[in-house]
């Protein structure tokens, strides 16, 4: 219940305030009680993907044109000591920023969401510059959005849904 808390105070927001997750919660939740939360998803986030996946797909037909969507959101957070809050290149502001990244997936099929999740992001990668001024935009929220993307395609490859009936 706490996870779902965050997660729905965090998804599609540009601020977090644990006074928010404690409205939605139903108790007060402190910092250490948010970093304990956010600490044990990121261990398991990757499970959790597989079992609803794995239950979402057993649903399915093998010919339905499945649709992924994916996002980066960087959630801006001042303090240093947050489980999970990092610096950020922020292409929209276009400088570095502390912040939550989640890279936030969802499957649609016949125009209906049928799964969404949320990852977080727990490193960042250096860019690598290929010449003096130029820099690769393969960040660590690129490269993050890029491996699950592979993951997805291999979890719907076991259920028979051929990758040519997915839509990125």
């Amino acid at each position: 219940m706490a996870l779902w808390a965050i997660v729905s105070v965090i998804t599609g927001s540009h601020s977090f305030s644990l006074m928010e997750v404690s409205s939605v919660f139903g108790r007060k939740v402190g910092r250490n009680f948010l970093a304990t939360v956010l600490k044990k998803y990121s261990y398991v986030q990757r499970k959790v993907a597989r079992v609803l996946i794995a239950r979402m797909l057993a649903k399915l037909p093998r010919n339905t044109k499945v649709y992924l969507i994916i996002d980066d959101t960087l959630v801006h957070k001042r303090g240093k000591k947050i489980f999970g809050s990092l610096r950020w290149y922020d292409h929209a502001s276009g400088r570095c920023v502390q912040a939550l990244c989640l890279v936030n997936v969802a499957v649609v099929v016949n125009r209906k969401v049928v799964f969404i999740l949320p990852y977080l992001l727990l490193s960042t990668k250096k860019r690598v510059t290929r010449r003096p001024g130029k820099q690769n935009e393969q960040d660590g929220k690129s490269q993050a959005a890029m491996e699950l993307l592979e993951e997805f395609y291999q979890w719907f490859d076991g259920a028979g849904i051929s990758r040519k009936r997915t839509v990125v």
